[in-house]
């Protein structure tokens, strides 16, 4: 199977917020806290730290991903 991203993270700066984005790399770390997670997803150019939270994922969703 090949992964394929529409941005390397290089690119990313902020500016992609509320938009939709394909990125592909090796998680590097999961980190929940309480009804936020974060995840380091590294790729060949550098690191992206991506948020989750609760309310916008949905709870079951979120639970289902973030136990």
């Amino acid at each position: 199977m090949r992964l394929t991203s529409s941005s390397r993270t290089r690119g990313l700066e902020g500016e992609e917020e509320g938009s939709e984005v394909q990125i592909a790399g090796r998680l590097m770390a999961i980190r929940g806290h309480g009804k936020a997670s974060f995840c380091t997803l590294n790729d060949r150019t550098g690191n992206i730290q991506v948020y989750f939270k609760i309310d916008v994922l949905g709870e079951d969703k979120y639970k289902n991903q973030f136990r």
